[in-house]
């Protein structure tokens, strides 16, 4: 666990300061748990505290703070630390973003001295982790038509996008004669179309595409085979 500490709220350095401990544990993908102790430590014998005020809140990164539990009246006499509470409480992941979580326990006492009526605050921070990205959506309707003996048009459907699939690119990559797959291109997250000017006559080619994004890369969806003009007949000879 995370540890925070406040100051001694008292005279010249003694009295009560108040502890707060956090830690994170990631249930699920989409939540994680934050859980927490709220402490008071006194370093005199002579604290008698028996209407104090325990409060423990907490903030996801700059908004606002939210009492997650306050407890009246707890007690803590002489020196030592004393427990006054704990439990935990959950905040939602969010795609692609680290969280910072800052717990906060504020003590105080009004039968104790002008300081420490005021309380003593103790703050510590844990970070949520980013929630993992889903791969994107597989790309479909994927067709190849022959412009030219030197160009083939490629098209293609996307499909959907969301914050959990994000997808940053799409690569698209040819097959030969039946040979080898091999990336030609890779094209912006909102392109569906491709011009292979490299094509050459007498071969036939295959294409297909596939998403990559934050999660990975998805299926792919591939195109029927398209034809070049094939070579001239030679040495023909009549018998």
């Amino acid at each position: 666990m995370a540890t925070g500490q406040g100051s001694y709220a008292g005279s010249n350095g003694y009295g009560v300061r108040a502890i707060v401990e956090a830690d994170v544990s990631n249930e699920s993908d989409a939540t994680s748990t934050v859980s927490f102790e709220a402490r008071a430590q006194s370093n005199t014998s002579s604290t008698s505290i028996n209407y104090g005020q325990s409060r423990v809140r907490r903030r996801v990164g700059s908004g606002s703070w939210e009492t997650v539990r306050t407890d009246y009246p707890v007690s803590i006499s002489g020196s030592g630390t004393k427990k006054f509470s704990d439990g935990e409480f959950d905040v939602a992941r969010k795609y692609g973003e680290a969280q910072t979580v800052t717990v906060e326990h504020w003590f105080s006492s009004p039968n104790g001295s002008s300081a420490l009526q005021k309380g003593s605050t103790a703050t510590v921070k844990v970070t949520v982790p980013a929630r993992p990205y889903q791969e994107p959506a597989d790309p479909s309707s994927c067709s190849a038509s022959r412009k030219s003996d030197s160009s083939v048009a490629v098209s293609w459907d996307n499909g959907a996008t969301s914050t959990a699939r994000p997808r940053s690119s799409t690569k698209v990559e040819r097959q030969v004669d039946g040979g080898k797959w091999v990336q030609v291109a890779s094209v912006g997250a909102s392109v569906e179309t491709y011009t292979d000017n490299s094509v050459s006559p007498n071969h036939r080619y295959r294409y297909r595409v596939r998403a990559s994004g934050g999660g990975g890369t998805s299926g792919y969806a591939t195109s029927g085979y398209v034809y070049t003009t094939p070579a001239a007949p030679a040495s023909v000879s009549v018998a």
